[in-house]
């Protein structure tokens, strides 16, 4: 065999065992998966509140995969769900389409929220509400969403309004005097700045859907989270 004929096999003994290499870490890293050893999983949440507890089961369960966690209004997390730029979200809204899987993972009703100085009743209707100062979330929140359909459908136009991102900023801004906020009951974390003012003529309840794509379902990882989970309802 001269060196001209045995130089093309050296070349392709070399890439074939490299690619024995390569296929034995593909393997390796498959099975540390199944088995949960490493790798990451990503949640987005519009509220952490929300989705806490749950981490902490996973966590307790498999410690070794890494956790990160987002925050975003609905519309955002949604967009970030598609772009597989998160790995599961928990929204205010379950999307239509079959794309999703999603799992219901708590209502609860809507409440004002103000300053505990002010000198409020109990219990109020939307159009007293709104005669105040109402504080506002970003476009593309659920909650605003749910409000500003209320009020129109009713005819009522706030006096004056504040818009402010995050629900922990508009939750501050009504523990500052800034103006009324409307939130889920379940958002609420004990804050001695603040009332809760039940709304008497609007019974509207917020959802919280643990979502992913279908397609990716299957991966063990996203697969193990949502076997970890106590879902009320699931579609």
């Amino acid at each position: 065999l001269s060196l001209h004929d045995a130089l093309p096999i050296c070349k392709l003994f070399a890439l074939s065992e490299r690619q024995f290499e390569a296929e034995g870490e593909a393997l390796e890293l498959l099975s540390r998966a199944r088995t949960l050893e490493e790798g990451q999983l990503t949640i987005g949440a519009d509220a952490a509140i929300h989705v806490l507890p749950h981490l902490a089961k996973f966590r307790a369960r498999y410690p070794a995969i890494a956790l990160r966690l987002v925050t975003g209004n609905s519309a955002e997390l949604r967009a970030a769900l598609d772009a597989f730029a998160i790995d599961i979200a928990v929204t205010a809204e379950r999307p239509p389409g079959e794309a999703y899987l999603a799992r219901l993972l708590r209502r609860d009703r809507l409440v004002a929220v103000a300053a505990h100085g002010e000198q409020l009743p109990r219990r109020m209707t939307l159009a007293r509400l709104a005669a105040g100062t109402l504080i506002l979330r970003e476009a593309g929140s659920v909650t605003r969403n749910l409000l500003t359909a209320e009020l129109q459908a009713h005819m009522i136009k706030p006096a004056s309004t504040i818009e402010i991102e995050s629900r922990e900023a508009a939750r501050e801004a009504a523990a500052q005097g800034l103006g009324i906020a409307i939130m889920s009951e379940g958002e609420l974390v004990p804050d001695t700045r603040l009332q809760v003012i039940a709304i008497s003529d609007w019974q509207a309840e917020m959802e919280e859907w643990l979502l992913c794509l279908k397609a990716r379902a299957g991966l063990h990882v996203i697969r193990s989270f949502l076997g970890l989970q106590s879902a009320r309802g699931e579609a």
